[in-house]
């Protein structure tokens, strides 16, 4: 609960001596002041929480525990901290252990990898607020999805839709080379579910979500369709032409979606110019030297 900030249910809660009593249904105020004035006619003792006993039984669990953190967030510092800290609550008198957490938790706040989750929280938020867009713009639902090019790309982006519980079709140039992607992408969900960070059951579900399909099969009916082909002009004007014939929108969507997809290949060939021109460059320079 403290190292992975995962939710604990009251019920569960109190069968692990966490909590002396759970009421239920709207009347809490009235049933916790009875709670508490029966504490005090039966005269039970102030339990503070620095003055009760602690007795590790199993040591060996705060290691083991650790282990599995380190493969399931591998690399982070505060997860595998946070259980050092539970540790010496067993291990140091209650002044000792809370002096030592307070250096532990300043030590994390100032550290790197804080402000990089700090900024990476504050990017996550500020990417979705689009110049120019107003905040009353209706929200087009995504049913079903597809994804163009089932390579590295193409299949991390099948498993984002595919995470997020969305239908997609992985179509590759032939069915074999989508149906290769699709096992890649069941291999990836495999390792996760080995860490221990996705239940076997979800790793399923997940993966019955793609569908591999080659060529334009799949493609008519998708609400939203990924374009991850290869870094060429060429093919990817032939995967913008497939998808205008296949893209069940109205006219004059379909009108703008040109307009749009003409100015982004405009755009592509802009790059690809100026980065064939700059590797020209270099080979000449490369000679001239």
């Amino acid at each position: 609960m403290i190292a992975e900030c995962k939710e604990l249910r009251a019920p569960e809660a109190l069968k692990l001596g966490l909590l002396d009593e759970v009421f239920a249904g709207a009347q809490l105020e009235t049933a916790a002041l009875e709670f508490a004035e029966r504490l005090l006619q039966e005269g039970r003792p102030l339990r503070r929480t620095s003055e009760l006993a602690s007795q590790l039984d199993e040591p060996q669990v705060f290691d083991e525990y650790q282990a599995l953190l380190a493969k399931k967030q591998r690399g982070a510092i505060a997860p595998l901290e946070a259980v050092r800290a539970v540790r010496m609550a067993y291990e140091l008198t209650f002044a000792a252990a809370l002096e030592r957490e307070h250096a532990m938790c300043v030590a994390l706040l100032h550290g790197a990898q804080s402000q990089a989750l700090r900024h990476a929280f504050a990017a996550e938020r500020e990417v979705t607020k689009i110049p120019g867009l107003p905040a009353d713009t209706a929200v087009r639902d995504i049913v079903r999805a597809a994804v163009v090019g089932p390579g590295v790309m193409g299949r991390g982006i099948a498993m984002c839709l595919a995470n997020a519980g969305i239908p997609v079709a992985l179509s590759g140039h032939s069915l074999a080379h989508a149906e290769n992607a699709r096992a890649a992408v069941a291999k990836s969900y495999a390792a996760a579910v080995s860490r221990g960070s996705l239940a076997p059951d979800e790793a399923t579900h997940r993966l019955q979500q793609i569908t591999a399909v080659s060529g334009d099969e799949g493609l008519g009916d998708a609400d939203l369709v990924v374009e991850a082909v290869a870094e060429d002009l060429a093919v990817k004007r032939q995967v913008f032409a497939q998808l205008s014939q296949n893209a069940p929108h109205s006219d004059a969507e379909m009108a703008d979606g040109y307009r749009k997809t003409g100015q982004r290949l405009v755009a592509y060939a802009r790059e690809l110019i100026r980065d064939q021109a700059a590797k020209s460059a270099k080979v000449l320079d490369h000679r001239t030297v």
